[in-house]
């Protein structure tokens, strides 16, 4: 009833949420390696490293991330105080990114995060898996009700916020 009360593009928005979500990718993390990465807490970080990432740059992903938040001129230059590593920030963060890759049309990721330590700082990695993103093909508009009304398709693919051919995120 919710969605028979709703424009037309609110449903079309409230079906493409609905198929969206029946996929979710997968963060990974186990109970130990938590428990292993609180004793860390503290400690300077080195470096973040991203491997597997191909359709989104490390700014990007550092943007939506709580255990840097680096000023832009940090970002591309080592200048200034290394961040600190928090075993709660991490954790969030591996659950972040797999948010974010869900959200932008990769069903299929999966986020690995690895703590490495040094003698005085930590490496960490998080290894992402995209998998393959969900490309719209072809999407058709239809009126739920029993109106006769006439329906310009054209205006409303113009309004839609998606695109034939382009990946489809939410």
């Amino acid at each position: 009833h919710l969605i028979s009360d709703m424009s037309l593009p609110g449903r079309w928005i409230i079906a493409l949420v609905l198929v969206l979500a029946s996929h979710a990718a997968l963060a990974m993390f186990t109970v130990e390696e938590y428990e292993q990465w609180r004793q860390l807490d503290g400690r300077r970080i080195r470096v973040i490293e991203f491997p597997g990432i191909h359709s989104f740059s490390r700014a990007d992903l550092l943007t939506i991330m709580a255990t840097e938040k680096p000023t832009w001129l940090r970002r591309y230059l080592p200048i200034g105080r290394r961040p600190t590593f928090y075993a709660d920030d991490f954790a969030g963060d591996i659950l972040r990114i797999e948010r974010f890759y869900s959200r932008e049309g990769f069903p299929d990721a999966t986020v690995r995060g690895y703590v490495y330590s040094g003698e005085k700082d930590l490496r960490l990695k998080l290894e992402i898996s995209e998998g393959r993103s969900v490309i719209l093909t072809a999407w058709e508009a239809a009126f739920l009700s029993d109106s006769s009304a006439a329906f310009d398709s054209l205006r409303w693919s113009k309004l839609m916020p998606i695109k034939i051919g382009r990946r489809l995120a939410r």
